[in-house]
C-alpha cells in the first residue's frame, strides 16, 4: 500500500520552498516555529541552507 503523504501534509505546509528536489540527504528538525529542513547532495558536504536556520517546511 502506498500512502498519500503529500495530501496528508497539505494542511500543515508552511509555505513554498525551493532547491530541495535534487539533493540525496535531508535533515528535519522540530523547533518552536515549525519543522525545519536542511539538505545536501552528498554525505561529505555541509548542510544547506548554510545560515543554519533551515527552511520552514511544516507548521507542526
Amino acid at each position: 500500500m502506498v500512502q498519500d503523504v503529500k495530501n496528508a501534509l497539505l494542511n500543515h505546509k508552511a509555505g513554498a520552498f525551493s532547491n530541495h528536489s535534487k539533493p540525496l540527504c535531508f535533515r528535519f528538525q522540530q523547533s518552536e516555529n515549525g519543522t525545519k529542513m536542511h539538505y545536501k547532495m552528498w554525505v561529505d558536504e555541509s548542510w544547506k541552507p548554510e545560515s543554519g536556520a533551515g527552511l520552514t517546511c511544516l507548521k507542526v
